[in-house]
């Protein structure tokens, strides 16, 4: 069985298929264009089919999957524009999210924000690196109060984070992005809000011009 029973009561099977395919793509475990057999998938993680047909159409609904008109289901990819898109609107929510976060965070939300980016410059594995900046941004937008707005966040970060993973390999490419967190939270601790949004549009403007250029060189998106 996928979880024991006791936790299924906490959760829809639905969500719990949901949640373990999506962890497979946007880690990397499943690639671009794999083929998703529901029945296989039913049989391994121990449901049935149908509430594997409703993980992946909510997969479809987020852009990590995608159907064909024969019925088939396979990873999907992201066109260059896709992913300037999806930055576009990721950067108006992220602002946002930031700008009503500013006023909010407080002396516990800074001390755990400084220990984060202190933990990232340690971390070696690029992987555990993007759980850490996950957390990092996370934690400054909950600051918010907007429960929606934040989730929203999250699923659009999610349809990207598999070419993120590529993308932070490189020590450089990940020092550069902590010089950047550093200058949005010291605008942050100063309670500077449009220097803080400032800071923020320019991270994210930077890293869709460079994941853009690094996933062309590397052929991975068409």
């Amino acid at each position: 069985m996928l979880v024991p029973d006791v936790l299924r009561g906490r959760r829809t099977i639905q969500e719990i298929v949901a949640e373990a395919l999506r962890d497979a793509i946007v880690t990397g475990r499943l690639k671009v264009g794999a083929r998703l057999h529901q029945d296989g998938i039913a049989s391994k993680l121990g449901v049935s089919r149908m509430p594997v047909r409703e993980a992946l159409r909510q997969l479809e609904s987020e852009g990590l999957v995608v159907f064909t008109p024969h019925r088939r289901v396979s990873v999907a990819a992201l066109t260059t524009q896709e992913l300037r898109e999806i930055y576009e609107i990721r950067s108006a929510l992220e602002i946002l999210a930031l700008d009503l976060a500013v006023p909010r965070l407080s002396a516990k939300e800074f001390a755990r924000l400084g220990i984060l980016l202190a933990h990232m410059d340690r971390v070696t594995d690029p992987g555990r690196w993007l759980d850490l900046n996950r957390t990092f941004h996370g934690t400054l937008y909950r600051a918010s109060g907007r429960v929606r707005l934040c989730a929203l966040i999250d699923s659009l970060r999610g349809n990207v984070e598999r070419y993120l993973r590529i993308y932070v390999s490189t020590v450089e490419r990940r020092a550069q992005a902590q010089a950047e967190h550093r200058r949005i939270l010291r605008a942050c601790r100063r309670g500077q809000a449009a220097e803080a949004k400032k800071a923020l549009r320019l991270h994210l403007s930077g890293t869709v011009d460079q994941l853009e250029a690094f996933l062309r060189d590397r052929t991975a998106v068409p």
